[in-house]
């Protein structure tokens, strides 16, 4: 629990996958150094989480890749919530229906 002693204020994220849903994964070339990658646009993601954008002195943004990790976590058990739920749907309406 040694991390957790530096944290306070410890939430889950509410409701991740509508944040998701208003990112954009983007593939691009570097200017610098022509090179193919792959990520997200600072200035839009600061427009959904902008608490994980930083600006330099010059204004330029970076994104913490690292924190939109709890953000992936979460979307994915909330789908898997609903995945879930409507499997359970569906055998009954299938029970139902054999009947």
């Amino acid at each position: 629990m040694l991390f957790r002693s530096k944290k306070e204020n410890i939430q889950t994220i509410t409701d991740p996958i509508n944040k998701v849903m208003k990112m954009r994964g983007v593939t691009f070339d570097w200017k610098a150094n022509k090179t193919r990658s792959m990520g997200v646009i600072a200035q839009e993601v600061e427009n959904v989480i902008p608490e994980i954008v930083d600006s330099d002195e010059k204004g330029e943004k970076t994104v913490s890749y690292n924190s939109i990790i709890g953000l992936l976590i979460e979307a994915i058990k909330e789908q898997q919530e609903e995945i879930e739920n409507l499997k359970i749907r569906l055998n009954k309406y299938s029970n139902e229906q054999k009947e």
